[in-house]
C-alpha cells in the first residue's frame, strides 16, 4: 500500500447542541479530521507520507436540562491519522 496525503486548508468542526428531557444515555462528538488513512492487506509493507500544514481545529458545545443517564461531549481535532493492520 501506498499512501501520501496533503492538506494545506484550514478544517473545523463546530456542534452546538441542547439536549434535554433524556431517559438515557447521550454522546456528542464533534470532529475534524486533516488527513486520514485506513488500510489493511497481506503483503507487509504499507508507505504513508502525511502532511498537515493548516490549523485543524474542532469545537463541541452543549447545553443539558434534565438528563437521568451519562452525558459524554467530545471534540477532536486530528491533522494526521493512520489505522493499518497488516495480516
Amino acid at each position: 500500500t501506498n499512501n501520501s496525503q496533503y492538506n494545506s486548508a484550514p478544517i473545523n468542526a463546530t456542534l452546538n447542541a441542547t439536549v434535554q428531557n433524556v431517559a438515557g444515555d447521550v454522546a456528542n462528538t464533534s470532529a475534524a479530521l486533516g488527513n486520514s488513512l485506513t488500510t489493511s492487506g497481506g503483503a507487509g509493507v504499507v508507505n504513508n507520507s502525511q502532511y498537515n500544514v493548516a490549523n485543524v481545529t474542532a469545537a463541541a458545545n452543549t447545553t443539558v436540562r434534565n438528563v437521568t443517564g451519562a452525558v459524554s461531549n467530545t471534540a477532536a481535532a486530528i491533522g494526521n491519522s493512520a489505522s493499518i493492520t497488516v495480516k
